[in-house]
């Protein structure tokens, strides 16, 4: 019935200017989301617009358009030749700024003044002008779309979503993912400031130009209605629920507890406090558990040396998205954690971690530790979806019924509530409506 509405849909669907398209292969949060979203949809009804190194790279499943940056521009230097080198030496200046800051609760001047220098000239191409040609604008127009959905996130992406919105006479769809309309996640540098405020600014304009957005999250639609009087739809990963089940593992005396996800924003303390419970519980007798945790190299190199002394805690190489499946099939228990620092960053306020609809599918039990006010605890608490801890004092009795009685009591209300909010079909219907409805606000008609 889902792929008889959906062909429906495609039959009426808009043609779609996608600005911004090299998202569509990038392995993080937004660009899963986005990936769930158009692997099922007719790609004869898109148009996608790429730049910069992004340019020569994308493999979307439809019709790309390259653009370039401006002739004189810095960007087309450092986006094609340096952008790499220069993200990894960011990576590396930030990774020795948290060392020092976890070592001595402070860091050096200098260091923190040379990351700040990369983070500005990383953005260099996040700022730069996109030139659109004659030609170019001949073959857009061509194409004849009726409306431009982006995921915005960058000066250079929201500015030519607006211009060409004004020249083409046709509405924006803005994707939000994070909470990047109010803040960026370098916001703590001052020289970045200036960049801020045009991303704001871009975002505002972009405003005038629709009546439909979408939001990753309840809370954000919410907020973000409130504050603009345009109505936001959620979609979120979207997942194929039959694909991310997991089938029951053979019983091999041993449960195991797996994370996979970045140590940041205090998740590592978080994720130490459970490998410490599993350790005293182990050390007891009577129970037998451990816990893998996958991620980065670079947060391997960060964080792990705090967890030296659990003899049954792990890390793990972070596995490809397209095979974290196998990890989640391995598994007991899906481990979740946050901080209150996901709470206290503007930028990630409102974020809602890909992992949880997967976690959600695949039939196993999750456990979910941090704080009580946040978003994500309330939702699953809420929705009794998984067991939801808030302090120390919680953990080792619901990992004491976790591992002996290998406990599954949320999983069909997670798998239930995954098919009916979250599931590809659910979604590709609500951004199907989105992209139907939205219009000019200058538009007569309503919405």
């Amino acid at each position: 019935m889902n792929s008889l509405i959906e062909e429906s849909a495609e039959n009426e669907m808009k043609k779609i200017l996608f600005i911004g398209a090299g998202i569509i292969d990038k392995p993080h949060a937004a660009g899963i989301t986005v990936r769930s979203i158009f692997d099922g949809i007719n790609t004869s009804f898109v148009m996608g617009l790429v730049w910069g190194e992004a340019a020569s790279k994308t493999k979307a499943p439809f019709e790309l358009k390259k653009l370039f940056y401006s002739k004189f521009s810095p960007a087309r230097f450092l986006d094609n030749t340096r952008l790499k080198q220069t993200s990894h030496k960011i990576k590396k200046a930030e990774s020795t700024v948290v060392r020092d800051e976890m070592r001595s609760n402070q860091s050096s001047p200098v260091r923190k003044m040379i990351r700040n220098i990369r983070q500005r000239i990383a953005l260099i191409p996040a700022g730069a002008r996109v030139i659109v040609k004659a030609r170019d604008l001949e073959e857009i127009r061509a194409f004849s779309p009726q409306v431009i959905y982006t995921v915005g996130e960058s000066v250079a992406t929201l500015r030519l979503a607006y211009q060409l919105s004004e020249k083409l006479e046709i509405p924006i769809v803005i994707h939000f993912m994070d909470n990047w309309k109010h803040s960026i996640e370098w916001a703590s540098n001052p020289l970045l400031k200036r960049y801020q405020k045009k991303l704001s600014r871009y975002c505002d304009l972009c405003y005038t130009r629709t009546t439909e957005c979408i939001a990753i999250g309840e809370r954000m639609a919410e907020a973000y209605e409130k504050e603009t009087g345009v109505k936001h739809r959620i979609i979120m990963n979207s997942v194929d629920t039959q694909k991310w089940f997991c089938t029951p593992r053979q019983d091999d005396g041993m449960t195991h507890f797996i994370y996979a996800g970045g140590l940041h924003l205090g998740r590592e303390n978080a994720l130490r406090t459970i490998g410490e419970c599993i350790e005293r519980l182990n050390e007891k007798g009577g129970y037998r558990a451990d816990f893998s945790i996958y991620t980065s190299d670079n947060n391997i190199d960060l964080y792990s040396a705090k967890f030296n002394h659990l003899n049954s805690t792990f890390f793990r190489k972070a596995i490809p998205h397209d095979q974290i499946h196998t990890a989640y099939q391995d598994s007991d228990v899906l481990v979740h954690v946050e901080s209150n620092a996901l709470f206290n960053n503007e930028f990630f306020k409102y974020s809602v971690s890909t992992k949880i609809p997967e976690y959600m599918a695949t039939g196993r039990p999750i456990l979910f530790y941090g704080p009580e006010n946040i978003y994500l605890f309330g939702f699953l608490r809420n929705n009794q979806l998984a067991y939801t801890v808030k302090d120390e004092e919680e953990i080792e009795s619901v990992l004491m019924e976790l591992i002996i009685h290998k406990e599954n009591k949320y999983s069909e209300n997670a798998r239930n509530y995954v098919a009916q909010h979250f599931d590809v079909s659910v979604a590709r219907q609500r951004f199907y409506s989105v992209i139907e409805n939205v219009h000019l606000p200058s538009d007569d008609r309503t919405s």
